[in-house]
């Protein structure tokens, strides 16, 4: 789908009380991008070059076709596209501390902003009518569940946890830890929430069937066996956020028929012209990340260091015969890991530590009423085991995790709330907390397990990532304030 994420390009500037006709046609005339990326010159040949090596000409190439047929529809619907300085001045803000925009100066942020309000406005004179019933068409489809499941090889494994849950013996996300074979094991089985529609057809019949907390039989599905459990649904409501997104949805379905009419809308897509589009659109960020990335790791490869790495490094395992060996290139993303472990490697150990506190994970429940009496009789009768938890949390309990039997995570530590946190730190598994008051309920909890953070490669993985980033972002910015259109 083409969001407001990408729908980033330039514009010709307009000022927000300008009368005339809006003009997003790009500019003809021809410039050459002139980038300190190590080069005197990149052409504009090389820079479309590149960017069809990392892959974001063809995203180029529609941004370009987008300012086409939005002049040419607005002329033949007779569209005048208008906004207030008012609107202008908050998507420039929004834009200003985004992420994806930081080391851009005014005049790129001013264009892109300008566009992407012209762009927003024009979906909603094109087809903000059709939203209410597009909506009603597609409503069931369009309700968000919460579901949990677990997934297992054996048929009797499957029938025995099947039992332990319903008989409150060990939460949902405790099993799901433990013997889920799945991709949301490490989520306690929690999947969503999601809309309706992203659900494959044979999980999706399933929840259709089911109650919130209601839990299914195993069910063989693609060879294993699965629970699942329907623990929220939340009904579709056309409210601004759903209006915005059918509005995207109608846009998008708008944009493929009419690329797919004709390819480049009779535009001379020269290279002049792409370089120049691409000076002013979201796509010059995650084309210096690449350039920038290309080159290091290129220049690293030839340096001592990295030869000495491949003399020690023990050789590769292939099924050729000692008389067709070769030698084969590594992957990008193989060097790429090499790069980061050479450069922050050292830093690993420390960082962990420092970490390790804050990335260890929790799992508990949570029982949230807003009489204390309530909540003082509900804790007894789950300390003295009259009732489970997780039934007297689906009966009674206010905290969104309700309909889940009140069980919260995994978590990480450093996602929690601080009077949450000081209360679970001071428990053992499977014990209750005090009562205590938090933003006008009150609260008791049962931790059910911790889940200490391992210093694996994953984790290694994770924070060399981290590191990169920093420094890459910091590169992306440098690189920005070097560029100008000669």
């Amino acid at each position: 789908m083409l969001t407001n994420e990408s729908e980033s390009n330039f514009i010709n500037t307009l000022s927000p009380s300008d009368d005339r006709p809006p003009d997003l046609t790009p500019t003809s005339e021809k410039r050459i991008l002139n980038l300190d990326l190590g080069h005197d010159r990149i052409s504009s040949d090389l820079v479309v070059e590149q960017l069809a090596e990392y892959r974001l000409l063809s995203q180029q190439v529609e941004e370009i076709i987008l300012d086409k047929l939005l002049t040419q529809a607005a002329i033949d619907l007779n569209i005048h596209i208008d906004y207030s300085s008012a609107e202008f001045e908050e998507r420039y803000t929004l834009n200003r501390q985004s992420r994806s925009y930081r080391g851009m100066n005014s005049a790129q942020l001013t264009a892109i902003s300008e566009r992407e309000l012209k762009l927003q406005k024009f979906k909603e004179l094109r087809w903000g009518d059709r939203v209410a019933a597009y909506f009603q068409t597609h409503q069931p489809q369009l309700d968000r569940v919460t579901i949990s499941t677990i997934e297992v090889d054996d048929s009797f494994i499957a029938n025995e946890l099947f039992f332990r849950i319903n008989a409150d013996e060990q939460s949902f996300a405790e099993i799901a830890l433990e013997y889920s074979q799945d991709a949301y094991r490490q989520t306690g089985g929690t999947i969503g929430p999601v809309f309706f529609r992203e659900l494959s057809p044979k999980i999706g019949g399933v929840v259709r069937k089911l109650q919130p907390g209601e839990l299914s039989i195993p069910l063989l599905m693609g060879g294993k066996y699965r629970l699942i459990r329907l623990d929220r649904l939340e009904p579709a409501q056309l409210n601004a956020q759903m209006h915005k997104l059918l509005l995207d949805e109608l846009f998008t379905t708008w944009f493929k028929a009419e690329m797919a009419v004709d390819d480049n809308l009779g535009l001379d897509l020269a290279p002049d012209l792409i370089v120049n589009c691409l000076s002013r659109s979201k796509l010059l960020i995650p084309y210096l990340r690449s350039t920038i990335v290309r080159e290091t790791l290129t220049k690293w490869q030839q340096s001592a260091e990295y030869q000495l790495l491949l003399a020690s490094a023990p050789p590769i395992e292939s099924d050729l015969d000692s008389s067709q060996s070769i030698a084969e290139p590594l992957p990008r993303s193989v060097i790429l890991q090499q790069y980061q472990q050479a450069q922050w490697g050292h830093l690993l150990n420390s960082r962990f530590l420092q970490s390790k506190s804050q990335l260890d994970r929790v799992l508990f429940s949570a029982i949230q009423v807003k009489d204390f009496h309530l909540a003082v009789e509900l804790s007894a009768r789950v300390g003295e085991r009259e009732q489970s938890l997780t039934k007297l949390a689906i009966d009674y309990s206010q905290h969104p995790t309700a309909k889940m039997g009140g069980t919260v995570g995994p978590i990480q530590l450093a996602q929690l709330h601080p009077l949450i946190y000081r209360h679970l730190i001071a428990l053992k598994p499977k014990q209750l907390s005090p009562i205590f008051q938090l933003d006008g309920n009150y609260v008791f909890l049962r931790l059910e397990c911790w889940l200490p953070v391992k210093f694996d490669r994953q984790i290694q993985q994770h924070f060399l990532n981290e590191f990169f980033e920093q420094w890459l972002e910091q590169q992306v910015a440098e690189r920005i304030g070097l560029i100008v259109l000669a």
